[in-house]
């Protein structure tokens, strides 16, 4: 028997699993794909994110930095940062 089930292991049911486990309660995630689960936006963070793992005590691999991020959508395109 569980005290919650959260559906979905991406970042927010990660999160609740978390925090339901902190509070003392027995909790399942149930997710379509087998861990380690890929972050589908390319494995970036934002800062903010970074900080909340970090209070949270999660360790999340870390890769490389990335310079530059560009964005075309239909008819609008956004560049900011520095190319290689």
């Amino acid at each position: 028997m569980y005290d919650v089930v959260i559906v979905g292991a991406g970042p927010a049911g990660s999160t609740a699993a978390i925090v339901a486990r902190r509070l003392g309660l027995k909790a399942l995630v149930v997710d379509r794909f087998k861990p380690p689960r890929e972050k589908p936006c390319g494995g970036g963070l934002t800062p903010r994110t970074w900080k909340m793992l970090e209070r949270m005590g999660v360790e999340y691999p870390w890769y490389d930095e990335c310079g530059e991020v560009r964005v075309k959508v239909a008819d609008i395109r956004y560049s900011t940062g520095e190319s290689p």
